[in-house]
């Protein structure tokens, strides 16, 4: 049995771990804030599903902002590991709890 727990926690760009929007200013100045929190949810996920290859249990945490993206990432990993596409239906048991 392989279980992995996936915390998602608070960021400071404020982009929800959905962003998609390198070097945004938004004073016209020289400050410039990357909102790339897909491009870093999908990395880790990459990572999640080349390091845990046939998980039984996962469970998903959140708080804050990470709550917020609670729900996008439950999609992807149950897309991943419980898709026909993959060769038929997997019993992957993925729960979730955001704050």
């Amino acid at each position: 049995v392989l279980i992995f727990l996936l915390n998602i926690s608070t960021i400071s760009t404020q982009d929800v771990h959905i962003g998609d929007a390198p070097n945004v200013s938004y004073d016209g100045g020289s400050d410039f804030i990357n909102h790339v929190g897909a491009h870093n949810m999908i990395q880790t996920l990459n990572w999640i599903f080349s390091n845990f290859p046939n998980p039984t249990h996962i469970f998903l945490t959140g708080c804050s902002a990470g709550g917020t993206a609670v729900p996008i990432a439950y999609d992807l990993i149950n897309k991943h590991y419980n898709s026909y596409l993959k060769g038929g239906p997997r019993a992957v048991n993925i729960n979730a709890i955001s704050e």
